[in-house]
């Protein structure tokens, strides 16, 4: 007989398993990126099991879409780019945050002297850095650290030299290039890695197009996420405010919760900790079955 299992009690079970083996092996600063990350995700899935737990899923599926993100960019730097550039890139997102923290510094306060916390010499470098370091990230830092290459362009035709934006970056440029990054990995049990099916797609490209689309559509001020929060008369006027708890998407947040987060702990035990990796696989997939079997994968 097979097993059933509450969707909270999934959940549970999920973030039970994570507190019981926070002991994860960091010897390396790019273990510790991925350990920071997942540190953050585990919050993000935490947050989402109380709001979906009191009856707020459209609001947990806000959360969704930040526990998404965690996913594809720590696959991507684990599987496709190298380890020293994702360190070296958020060195200098760290540098120029705190160049940023000067500007604002500067307006803000009247009686602070940031320069005297940064150092003379270290300004300077600084200060150099910053046609660079505003290509890669921004004027105001609001570029995703892995989002941009840069170059720079020569002196010509009397036009000074500056730095220049080259490749830019995607969320879904980095499913695509973990969908090549699949070919090495086919025997993985987890649903990130794997090259495309026949039809061209995979389950990771099917959750950025319905439901990290659909997370996209309610953490923005859109049509659809103000249209979910009422309730129209035959000409589609709003009549009613849907502004209280109830089972509105809940158990669908439920499910790309504990996908998301269960990506993540497979990816932990495949970078630092191989012994657990079969087991946490069969573990995932037998709770993810008995909990949503009503429902379709969840993509």
């Amino acid at each position: 007989m097979s097993r059933t299992l509450e969707p909270q009690a999934a959940l549970a079970e999920l973030a039970a398993w994570a507190d019981d083996h926070r002991a994860w092996p960091v010897t390396r600063t790019f273990e510790g990126i991925l350990r920071a990350t997942f540190a953050r995700s585990t919050k993000t899935f935490n947050a989402g099991r109380v709001l979906t737990g009191d009856g707020y899923g459209p609001q947990a599926g806000m959360l969704t879409r930040a526990l998404f993100e965690d996913v594809v960019v720590s696959y991507w730097m684990t599987y496709v780019q190298q380890e020293s550039w994702v360190v070296e890139r958020l060195k200098d997102r760290r540098r120029y945050g705190r160049l940023l923290m000067r500007d604002l510094a500067l307006v803000v306060y009247d009686d602070v002297d940031p320069d005297e916390q940064i150092g003379a010499d270290q300004l300077a470098a600084l200060q150099g850095d910053r046609p660079r370091l505003e290509a890669l990230f921004g004027r105001h830092g609001e570029a995703f650290w892995w989002a941009n290459d840069v170059h720079f362009r020569p002196t010509r035709k009397g036009k000074p030299g500056r730095w220049v934006r080259g490749t830019h970056r995607t969320l879904d440029g980095l499913v695509r290039a973990l969908e090549g990054a699949a070919a090495g990995h086919s025997s993985r049990r987890d649903h990130v890695l794997q090259p495309p099916q026949q039809d061209g797609r995979t389950t990771l490209r099917n959750y950025l197009a319905l439901a990290h689309n659909f997370n996209n559509m309610m953490v923005h001020h859109t049509e659809f996420g103000v249209q979910m929060h009422a309730s129209g008369d035959a000409d589609g006027d709003p009549e009613t405010w849907n502004e209280d708890p109830s089972e509105q998407w809940v158990k669908q947040i439920e499910l790309t919760l504990y996908w998301n987060y269960g990506q993540m702990i497979l990816l932990m035990c495949d970078r630092l900790r191989p012994d657990l990796s079969d087991a946490a696989a069969h573990a995932f997939e037998v709770s993810l079955r008995a909990a949503w079997a009503d429902l379709a994968n969840p993509a």
